[in-house]
């Protein structure tokens, strides 16, 4: 049209000029990109560690970036201020912590898999670079973690505690069934025929063996006990705590599941939320027959029938093989 300027050449700009022009594009495609977060005041990537954390901060109106170090025990401080933030963080040690803590602010917080969010980390291993990647895949919508309630997380912390004393019992009664094999008995692999058996057969080592053998056994065996006596303990409130968690009713309708695996359905299962919203419990039994017939392919001798004691296998010995146990599994 008459009256109208030509465009500049862009081969006739300067340097700083080609600086300049790029920087308006790029902050444009930044603005048009935000604003499908309009709801949320700054959107944060957060590099957790042990006592300084690297926090890359967009703010969703003006476009200004920040990436900033705060000490560990200013972060809440610093973020509580703020307005309503989306918040991303790699799924791993303490993060549910913070997610809860944040949460409780009135942010909105998305745990992601490690293994998701590594493919946008552009530049060298850094706490910034980290920081920077772990923001682009909360903008580009990398699938989260769900967030567990303080309830979830006890019930977690109680089972890893009850399957290392199971792993310390058995090592233990291994321990004392070979000591015994050496001198003639040979005890039965039953944890109740071992406890009721091997008081009789530590009794006959007198006076074949020396005092000093037979006193280590008495106590080994008696550390056996202790532990049992603790799994027990720990099993009554993982059941207690179970039973109030909104699923629990519906994972015992499945035929097979029980109270120990209907806890770590209630807090482990990546998609447990979707069993509920779905109202169908066909897909727990399809996904639990699953789990069974992978092993049923398996050394007959390491699973056994039970479908209880399987699953117990599935979680305590072959954590690949039960889902959810991944922290980068969806929630």
């Amino acid at each position: 049209m008459k009256g109208e300027e030509p465009p500049e050449d862009p081969r006739s700009f300067t340097a700083s000029k080609r600086q300049n022009v790029l920087a308006q594009h790029l902050k444009e495609a930044l603005m048009a990109n935000l604003n499908q977060f309009c709801d949320f005041t700054k959107l944060i990537g957060i590099d957790i560690a042990k006592s300084v954390f690297q926090i890359y901060s967009c703010d969703t109106q003006t476009g200004e970036i920040t990436n900033v170090q705060i000490k560990r025990d200013k972060v809440l401080e610093s973020l509580a201020n703020c307005g309503k933030c989306l918040i991303g963080m790699e799924a791993c040690g303490s993060s549910q912590y913070w997610a809860r803590n944040l949460q409780a602010l009135g942010h909105t917080v998305r745990l992601m898999d490690p293994k998701l969010v590594k493919p946008f980390v552009r530049h060298n291993k850094s706490d910034k670079a980290d920081a920077e990647g772990v923001y682009h895949a909360l903008v580009s919508g990398v699938r989260a973690v769900a967030v567990k309630t303080e309830t979830e997380r006890d019930i977690q912390t109680l089972l890893t505690m009850r399957a290392l004393l199971v792993k310390q019992r058995t090592a233990r009664i291994n321990h004392v069934r070979g000591l015994l094999a050496e001198y003639g008995h040979v005890m039965p692999k039953s944890v109740d025929q071992f406890d009721k058996k091997v008081d009789e057969c530590i009794n006959s080592l007198e006076g074949d063996a020396v005092q000093l053998v037979i006193d280590t056994l008495r106590d080994t065996v008696k550390s056996i006990r202790d532990d049992q006596d603790r799994i027990k303990t720990l099993q009554r409130e993982i059941n207690r705590l179970a039973d109030q968690t909104r699923n629990a009713k519906h994972f015992l309708t499945v035929p097979g599941i029980g109270e120990t695996i209907m806890a770590i359905c209630a807090c482990c299962l990546p998609i447990q939320r979707n069993f509920l919203r779905a109202g169908s419990l066909q897909l727990i039994l399809a996904w639990y027959q699953c789990i069974r017939a992978v092993a049923a392919r398996l050394s007959p001798q390491r699973f056994p029938a039970d479908a209880i004691k399987l699953c117990e296998l599935c979680w305590y010995r072959e954590p690949m093989r039960w889902p959810g146990r991944n922290t980068g599994q969806t929630g």
